[in-house]
């Protein structure tokens, strides 16, 4: 309440006044394809991701603002490039900001070349550019992890060599092909 004096006369006059909590932000981005929250925020090229607030607003008195324009209170997004998403939620009085950002995982897209060796000649697989590469023999009878690979040619060989994230690893077959020498003797 407040008291008020003028000229001898007194006035009191009372106000209620309300505190709201404020909004509080918490970021999370889903896969759609999921009902999980993403545990990393590394996502594969072309992924869409769901973005929302999980923090704790009040109800029916709560504006959002996301970076890309939406005033929805989650926005599905699809970067092709690492991105800072921003989300400002407002209860009209009180306003908090918060930001997440994805980071797309463009994988180092590789060469490897099919190669033709003299049975019992040594072959090494050997990615361009220099990375960690997963060999995985035809039948998947060989699995190597490394820079490259190096085996003894005693039959024709495919190869998958892969690179990446276990959920948006690029790939490439490799085939091994034996060249055969053949020794016509005759009698002399």
């Amino acid at each position: 309440s407040v008291t008020g004096e003028f000229n001898g006369c007194t006035d009191t006059k009372s106000l209620n006044v309300s505190v709201l909590p404020s909004p509080t932000l918490n970021i999370l981005g889903l896969l759609p394809t999921t009902t999980t929250q993403s545990m990393s925020p590394l996502i594969c090229n072309g992924d869409s991701v769901l973005l929302s607030n999980n923090g704790i607003l009040i109800p029916g008195a709560n504006t959002f603002t996301w970076s890309t324009g939406s005033n929805n209170a989650t926005v599905i997004v699809k970067p092709t490039a690492n991105t800072v998403y921003s989300l400002q939620v407002s209860n009209g009085i009180c306003t908090q900001t918060n930001t997440y950002t994805l980071t797309v995982f463009s994988g180092n897209p590789f060469t490897l070349s099919n190669q033709t060796v003299c049975a019992g000649n040594t072959v090494t697989l050997n990615p361009n550019p220099t990375g960690s590469y997963t060999f995985i023999s035809t039948g998947n009878t060989t699995v190597h992890i490394g820079n490259t690979y190096t085996y003894t040619a005693t039959t024709p060989q495919q190869y998958t060599v892969s690179t990446g994230l276990a959920n948006c690893a690029y790939s490439q077959t490799v085939s091994i092909g034996l060249m055969n020498i053949l020794i016509n003797a005759s009698s002399v």
